[in-house]
């Protein structure tokens, strides 16, 4: 989840280059505008690349339990086939 302090200052950022009557008001905007949408870009990725890292060890654990699961069946078959040793 991005903060929303970057979307705020995005959208404030607009509204001035909008409202901006010179050049040189434009330029100055402008310049923070690359500031933060760079910012943001790099809070998105850095969100995005935890999130994967986060899928990525889920789906490991997800795996190791049903394999784990699968042994366990596989056992109980084999044990409910074996003859009775009496």
């Amino acid at each position: 989840m991005l903060p929303r302090h970057t979307d705020y200052r995005i959208e404030q950022l607009c509204v001035r280059a909008k409202a901006a009557k010179s050049d040189l008001d434009i330029r100055i905007v402008l310049k923070e505008l690359r500031g933060a949408l760079s910012e943001h870009t790099g809070l998105a990725r850095e969100s995005l690349e935890a999130q994967v890292s986060a899928l990525i060890t889920l789906q490991a654990k997800i795996k190791e339990f049903a394999d784990a699961k699968i042994r366990e069946c596989e056992m109980e078959e084999s044990d409910s086939r074996a003859p009775d040793a009496a």
